[in-house]
C-alpha cells in the first residue's frame, strides 16, 4: 500500500466536510433566515396585511388568512426559505403593488429588519411584481 493513500483519503474526507459545511452555511445565510425564518416573516406579513385591511377604500377583500398564507409562502419561496409558492385558487384579494410595498416597508421597520435585508426582500418580490400586484 502506498504511503500517500491514507493522506489522500484524509484530504478527500476533509474536502467533503468543507463542502457540506459550506452548503449548511449558505442555507443559514439565506435571506429568509436573515429575515428571521417563518415566525418573523409571518409577523411581518400579519402587520402588512392588517395595515392594508385598515386602509379606507377596501384595499383588501377576501379571506385575510389566505392572503397572509399566500404572502408568507411567496416570501419564503423568493428568499431561499425552501418553500414552493402556488397561488391559491380561492384568492380573491386585490392589492396594489405600491400599497403592498409601502405597507411591507412599514412592517419591516416596525419589526426591526435591517435595511440591507429590507432592500433585498423588496428586490426579490419585485421579480414577481405582476403576481404580487394581483395577490
Amino acid at each position: 500500500m502506498d504511503r500517500r493513500t491514507p493522506l489522500l483519503a484524509a484530504l478527500l474526507l476533509s474536502l467533503g466536510s468543507l463542502a457540506a459545511a459550506g452548503n449548511a452555511a449558505r442555507a443559514e445565510d439565506s435571506l429568509f433566515s436573515r429575515l428571521g425564518g417563518t415566525a418573523r416573516v409571518s409577523a411581518l406579513v400579519d402587520t402588512t396585511v392588517e395595515q392594508l385591511a385598515a386602509q379606507p377604500g377596501d384595499a383588501l377583500s377576501g379571506n385575510l388568512d389566505v392572503v397572509k398564507a399566500d404572502l408568507v409562502a411567496r416570501i419564503c419561496a423568493v428568499t431561499g426559505g425552501g418553500c414552493r409558492f402556488r397561488k391559491s385558487a380561492h384568492q380573491s384579494a386585490s392589492l396594489t403593488g405600491a400599497g403592498l410595498v409601502e405597507a411591507l416597508r412599514v412592517a419591516m421597520r416596525t419589526h426591526g429588519v435591517p435595511l440591507a435585508a429590507r432592500n433585498e426582500l423588496l428586490e426579490a418580490l419585485a421579480s414577481t411584481r405582476r403576481d404580487v400586484a394581483r395577490l
